[in-house]
């Protein structure tokens, strides 16, 4: 199958549903209907077309320049919702015998794009739904609503039909919206376009509506949806992933293959079970046989290799070089370049942003370069950055974000401190406080993490008596108990920074995420419906939610204490080494302060 296939399936669906999505205008006559039906069914032809053409193909972190067709390089993913097993996507179906509404989750480079795009394909090919792939980052830097963006993104891609007719289309369903990276939408606005999903979806519910993001937790808030996560690859998904690059010489996939499946997915389970990693670490293989074991030493031999390809003709690159720079010097401005974007939450950019940013980072790295040839290095050599329609972004979002936390460790402490604030309080959830903390980790411990853990002590006044109940209600709204699919307790956090806060601690120190749901939780949940039954005098009807503030019942707060005994036992064990690193940091200041004093005495 290729694109042409696609594209003859695209105009067959069309033919099938017309009759579904078109809504006789009253009023007109015969004739008139006729011509408006036409009408419908040319302009969701023509966009389908071209959003086929568009999304059909991907590009690769190995070959940037070349489009693949999505079909020979996809690997199909296991998701699993909440109580099942894992499920394998083979289509789009699985999933929509699951719920009308459903938000796939999953860790950045876990494939959740390259599948979204897979299951707008094979929607065409297999379903008689119409439909909709909307790529959610657009909407930075405007002030559109979800509804006016939506149809300004498929007018782009030749969608002729008038917006009041396209709102009749809502009306009458049989519509698949797929909105690609919710995480990607600013910061200031995300809170919105959440609320504009729900509504969307809740008045226009004849429809279907499919959303990927990174992990949120304030997704158990999103009542119609039922949230899927994408779960690690196997070792033979992994290999599979492997086996279809098309890579050259095939003796050193070969052997990437064979180290894969004998010792490397094992030792590097954490990169090798992600696509995006594994790729890079396929990449890296290629170059130098090294394999870093920390994720920003994984990164800069991912760059390096990407960078040190102008050079490697024996290995089927040869691309042609623009500039004379030092890998070094390179490397510094990209991170400029990658932290000024990142700062602006820029994450694709039209030619003119993209020479206006290497401009500024040209001025405030002082190096000597041609911008125009700077930007053609990172498109056309390094392939860091891809062409995306009109527009370019990183090969991937971590990049950015891993090169941002490059600048940053770089800066004076008073820039730094600056800068890693706002980020905390605006992008708590972003991979960048990650990187930092294997690259600059005590700036962030001295600048982050040790005072606000403090100043939320000091608030909860801590071990004095019923601080666990304080620091509950501190972090959390409600108690969420359902069984959509299974009981579970599931509780909606307060986007401030204690939650925040602690959300960095278990990810940077725990290695986990801060997630609820486990089966130590469910054994309580029977005690909380009876407590909250008899306490409130309401039916439980499948959804009980339990505004923290608003009970204090000592039963409900037993209870409510009882199910958060770990998150209660990870505060205690964070403050042991907030404890540790005081001491740690006081006593290297005053060890290098005796050695300064006695070498200026001698």
């Amino acid at each position: 199958m290729d694109e042409q296939d696609i594209i003859k399936f695209s105009t067959e669906l069309i033919n099938r549903n017309i009759e579904k999505i078109f809504n006789s205008v009253k009023g007109y006559g015969v004739d008139k209907i006729k011509q408006n039906k036409a009408k419908t069914g040319k302009a969701f032809k023509n966009y389908l077309e071209s959003a086929i053409k568009k999304y059909s193909k991907v590009k690769t972190i190995i070959f940037g320049e070349t489009p693949i067709f999505l079909y020979s390089t996809y690997t199909e993913l296991d998701l699993r919702i909440f109580g099942d097993k894992n499920t394998t996507v083979n289509n789009i179906s699985d999933l929509l015998a699951i719920d009308n509404n459903i938000i796939i989750s999953g860790i950045a480079g876990g494939g959740k794009s390259t599948l979204l795009k897979y299951l707008f394909l094979n929607c065409i090919e297999k379903e008689n739904y119409i439909p909709i792939f909307i790529e959610l980052r657009d909407i930075n830097n405007t002030n559109l609503s979800l509804i006016d963006f939506i149809y300004t993104s498929i007018e782009k891609l030749n969608f002729t039909l008038e917006k009041e007719y396209f709102e009749d289309t809502l009306e009458n369903g049989n519509l698949i919206f797929f909105f690609d990276a919710l995480d990607e939408v600013s910061y200031e606005i995300r809170d919105r376009i959440q609320k504009d999903i729900i509504d969307l979806s809740s008045k226009y519910n004849k429809n279907y509506y499919l959303v990927t993001s990174r992990p949120n937790e304030n997704f158990i808030g999103w009542n119609t949806f039922s949230e899927i996560e994408v779960q690690n690859l196997t070792k033979e998904k992994s290999k599979n992933l492997i086996q279809k690059i098309d890579y050259f010489p095939i003796e050193i996939k070969n052997k990437f293959l064979e180290e894969l499946d004998s010792n490397l997915y094992d030792e590097y389970k954490s990169f090798a079970s992600n696509p995006l990693l594994l790729t890079i670490m396929f990449l890296s293989f290629s170059f130098n046989g090294n394999i870093s074991r920390k994720i920003n030493g994984f990164y800069e031999d991912a760059f390096e290799a990407l960078y040190r390809r102008h050079d490697a003709s024996k290995l089927g690159f040869k691309r042609k070089k623009y500039l004379d720079l030092d890998i070094r010097d390179f490397k510094d401005i990209l991170s400029c370049f990658s932290l000024l974007s990142y700062f602006d939450g820029c994450y694709e950019y039209s030619s003119s942003q993209l020479i206006e940013y290497i401009d500024k980072s040209k001025k405030i790295t002082e190096k000597e370069f041609n911008s125009d040839e700077f930007f053609l290095e990172m498109y056309k050599s390094i392939n860091i950055l891809i062409k995306d329609g009109l527009r370019y972004v990183f090969s991937h979002r971590t990049f950015q974000e891993y090169f941002c936390a490059v600048y940053i460790s770089k800066l004076s402490m008073n820039i730094k401190s600056g800068i890693i604030t706002k980020i905390f309080n605006e992008k708590p959830l972003d991979k960048v406080l990650d990187f930092l903390f294997e690259i600059d980790r005590q700036s962030l411990e001295e600048i982050i993490i040790i005072p606000y853990f403090e100043e939320i002590k000091m608030q909860l006044n801590y071990n004095e008596d019923d601080w666990e109940w304080r620091y509950i209600t501190f972090l959390y709204k409600e108690i969420i108990i359902s069984n959509k699919h299974e009981e579970k307790v599931s509780f909606l956090n307060y986007s401030n920074n204690a939650y925040n806060l602690m959300n960095l601690v278990i990810r940077l120190y725990f290695q986990s995420e801060w997630r609820y749901g486990s089966s130590k939780y469910e054994q309580s949940t029977n005690e909380i419906f009876a407590t909250y039954a008899s306490f409130s005098r309401e039916e439980y009807r499948g959804r009980v939610n339990i505004k923290l503030d608003e009970y204090s019942d000592k039963h409900v707060k037993r209870d409510i204490i009882q199910l958060s005994e770990i998150k209660i036992k990870e505060f205690i064990k964070a403050n042991e080494i907030i404890n540790n690193l005081k001491i740690k940091y006081s006593n290297q200041e005053k060890t290098l302060t005796d050695i300064l004093l006695s070498n200026s005495l001698d």
